[in-house]
């Protein structure tokens, strides 16, 4: 038998997209698990006293969401607590696609002057994405699919800069086998996604919780924070291995 959501187990009668939502909010908002489940119960009893839906009653669920944490301010702010496993994710990513076109090409991964440069800005920017951290995390539990598109974008442009800067410094290739360093970067940037779901739920060691019944509660929506990556990572080792074949 599937295990039961955190909407299912803690409001049965209340829509299932209104519930994930403001679950969804009010974590990114920083409300503690017991918080959660309790106003989750609210939502639900009054659904079944009044007859009413969760957005007739209590509105938009996020804004529903910002009333409470107004009311129950976070004790400290998630802000830049993914800076050090987002900065590993890019070390793997570059490394991965480094190995990606050398072995689509049958040719050494070649650590060039360019390939450093990139790097070094991909990490600049990841350094300046943490000033804003809250606003990156909440656009990518959102949007999951525009934050991969995004993301793909600014490494591209990024990578063009950095590769362009490159060509100007004359610096000697390091030439190593493509297979392992492929297998290296992915790993790598597994290493990272793992680690981030870690530190996320270290910051938040507090389960969705029925008040009722305090038995822990899966909270899906985070589950996706840390795969932007990742997906991104796999993409681009398959457009750069494609290009290596086509050219």
């Amino acid at each position: 038998m599937p295990r039961m959501t955190a909407e299912q187990r803690l409001a049965p009668h209340v829509d299932a997209a209104w519930a994930q939502r403001f679950i969804l909010e009010a974590r990114l908002l920083e409300l503690s698990g017991p918080r959660i489940g309790d106003a989750l119960r609210e939502v639900d009893g009054h659904c079944v006293d009044s007859g009413e839906d969760a957005r007739e009653a209590f509105g938009d669920p996020a804004e529903y969401a910002a009333s409470l944490a107004e009311l129950n301010p976070p004790e400290r702010s998630s802000q830049a607590r993914t800076v050090a496993p987002v900065g590993v994710q890019t070390l793997g990513m570059m490394v991965a696609f480094l190995g990606a076109g050398a072995s689509a090409g049958g040719r050494p991964a070649e650590v060039t002057a360019g390939w450093a440069a990139t790097l070094a800005l991909l990490l600049i920017v990841d350094l300046l994405l943490a000033f804003a951290a809250d606003a990156v995390l909440r656009v990518v539990a959102r949007r999951p699919v525009l934050s991969v598109l995004a993301f793909t974008g600014v490494v591209v442009l990024v990578a063009l800069g950095a590769w362009g800067l490159g060509a100007l410094v004359d610096a000697p290739a390091l030439e190593l086998p493509p297979w392992p360093v492929l297998i290296a970067g992915l790993a790598v940037v597994a290493a990272g996604a793992v680690w981030g779901r870690v530190v996320a739920q270290r910051e938040r060691a507090d389960p969705l919780v029925d008040p009722e019944d305090p038995g822990p509660s899966r909270d899906a929506p985070e589950r996706m924070l840390f795969a932007v990556l990742p997906v991104v990572t796999l993409l681009g080792c398959v457009l750069l291995a494609g290009l290596e074949l086509i050219l």
